[in-house]
């Protein structure tokens, strides 16, 4: 990545209060910040989740941004995959009951039984190089929300209060980063086996999803190379799925 990451220092911190972390961030990219860089905050008022859906913040929950400069451009839109196996990695580490529970949902969600514990919104900007950078914002309900299954209640909601929010948020950071450098230097193979290991659905099994057209359903083939979702519909032909345009269902 370009240039070198940033551990901490004047360009990372943390808030009490912002808007978006994601914006706060971009903010510090259009400034300069090096890759690694990172911002999080206690509270947001204006959280967001990817096509623009709110993103409910509650607070004692994780909201984090980090700033990446990745240098090979055709990598980009495997960045969000990256970002949530490196975010649930850094969950298990600090809560092992959670190892087995704890799914990505294609392209970048993070549920336990079927409840959303977490998710994931990229925004690139320019191209890359030092210019070029893409902001990872990772939100985590470790304090609580909503939709929380009990099972993900009891393996998770200890993430904040026996870790601490500033450990966890670290913890994340650096997944992150080294997730995202191992694929700039060795391409998505690693990052797609770990999706694997973690998918909230298998290989041959059904998956349903929404779009302009209406929607559909089929059988699960793999990812392609951009990381998009390939699935063969009834009759036959694949069809790939790309994450800006679908909304996969949740069962």
């Amino acid at each position: 990545m370009s240039p070198g990451s940033a551990e901490s220092g004047d360009w990372s911190r943390w808030l009490d209060e912002c808007g978006s972390t994601n914006d706060v961030a971009r903010t510090l990219a259009e400034a300069g910040a090096p890759s690694g860089s990172w911002v999080a905050a206690r509270r947001q008022s204006s959280g967001r989740g990817r096509a623009g859906r709110e993103w409910k913040s509650t607070e004692g929950n994780l909201h984090l941004s980090v700033v990446l400069r990745p240098d090979r451009r055709e990598l980009w839109t495997w960045i969000p995959l990256a970002a949530a196996v490196a975010a649930a990695r850094a969950a298990e580490a600090v809560a092992p009951a959670a190892r087995g529970a704890l799914r990505i949902k294609w392209p970048n969600d993070l549920a336990v039984d079927g409840a959303k514990l977490g998710g994931i919104l990229c925004e690139a900007s320019g191209g890359a190089g030092v210019n070029g950078f893409v902001i990872v914002g990772v939100g985590l309900n470790v304090a609580g929300a909503p939709a929380l299954a009990d099972r993900a209640t009891a393996a998770l909601s200890s993430l904040g209060a026996k870790a601490g929010l500033e450990p966890l948020a670290e913890g994340v950071r650096w997944a992150l980063v080294q997730e995202c450098e191992n694929l700039e230097a060795h391409g998505p193979d690693g990052v797609e086996e770990a999706f694997w290991s973690r998918a909230w659905r298998k290989k041959g099994e059904n998956v349903e999803w929404d779009d302009a057209e209406g929607g559909g359903s089929g059988s699960l083939v793999g990812l392609g190379p951009a990381g998009e979702l390939v699935v063969q519909l009834i009759d036959g032909r694949e069809r790939r799925l790309i994450s800006e345009e679908v909304r996969l269902g949740s069962s």
